[in-house]
């Protein structure tokens, strides 16, 4: 999803004649490289840290009133975006099961009602005794227990997926066993800063991802990494 938080940090950048390296400098890195390519990331995908957006702001002397009012734009822009999404229409399916993300399911035909899919679940779920879920829409479904009673009925909000799903950096992708298929879920990626969740105390273990869709349901994952990052005060090993 465009940025426009890190559009307007990009141009006062470039208004302003600064370059990544000078730029990366102002802002206290001393391995400059590694303070590039997260500017440059962030101009370019929006990804950043909130430690970072600040050091940003600061060295660009972009004032926090700004800073709220572009990060207010991207999120309402991207409530919408997530309506849109959510209500497309997706074929009903039944999900048995997942492990880490990977799960198993099957597909309903399309033109099956809401009535006859929950018939269908309830009869399944007790066939195979365990608990399944019915995902009528990406934005509604409905849990059965093993006897095949409906439990529950969940709707789901901006950022939540009904579906089990592996996460490669922002992007969701879901792998079916049962079907034998990897399909991207292509939902609108959630702006603004994120926090970095493998952190061990100023050291970080970050990978990313690039996934494309070579052909409808075939993908191609490209694996960029694992780095350990370290905060510029941390010890660093040699060649760092």
């Amino acid at each position: 999803m465009k940025s426009n938080l890190a559009e307007h940090f990009s141009k006062v950048r470039r208004r302003k004649d600064i370059t990544l390296a000078q730029l990366a400098r102002m802002m206290g890195y001393r391995n400059i490289s590694k303070g590039c390519r997260r500017i440059d990331r962030f101009e370019k995908f929006g990804d950043i840290c909130e430690e970072l957006l600040v050091k940003l702001a600061v060295a660009l002397t972009i004032d926090q009133q700004t800073v709220a009012r572009l990060l207010d734009e991207d999120r309402q822009r991207y409530f919408r975006e997530w309506d849109q999404w959510a209500a497309t229409p997706i074929r009903p399916s039944i999900v048995f099961g997942h492990i880490g993300g990977i799960g198993w399911s099957e597909l309903l035909p399309k033109d099956i009602t809401r009535e006859e899919a929950e018939q269908y679940a309830s009869a399944v779920a007790k066939e195979k005794n365990r608990p399944i879920c019915l995902v009528l829409s990406r934005r509604l479904s409905i849990l059965f227990d093993a006897d095949g009673n409906r439990t529950s009925v969940s709707e789901t909000k901006p950022g939540e997926i009904n579906l089990p799903y592996i996460r490669f950096g922002r992007r969701k992708v879901m792998l079916d066993l049962e079907a034998g298929t990897m399909q991207p879920l292509n939902d609108p990626q959630k702006p603004g800063p994120v926090q970095v969740v493998t952190d061990f105390g100023g050291t970080r273990l970050r990978s990313s991802f690039q996934i494309t869709e070579s052909k409808p349901g075939e993908l191609t994952i490209n694996i960029d990494g694992p780095f350990f990052e370290f905060d510029d005060d941390a010890p660093q090993p040699e060649g760092e």
